[in-house]
């Protein structure tokens, strides 16, 4: 694995860890419910773009 890929792993895995590296279960469901949020804010606005390019002639 190159070496980029493996420091954005590390990186992404940083949301689930704690400082032993043990998954942590609180800073998980943390991680996951701001993901689920930005997903709930950003869903929206993607389809009103879509709606505007599809429809231009």
């Amino acid at each position: 694995m190159p070496k980029q890929k493996k420091m954005n792993m590390k990186s992404l895995m940083n949301g689930f860890v704690d400082q032993e590296g043990q998954i942590d279960v609180q800073k998980t469901m943390a991680t996951v419910d701001t993901a689920m949020k930005t997903y709930q804010q950003v869903t929206p606005m993607i389809k009103q773009l879509a709606t505007f390019f599809i429809t231009r002639p």
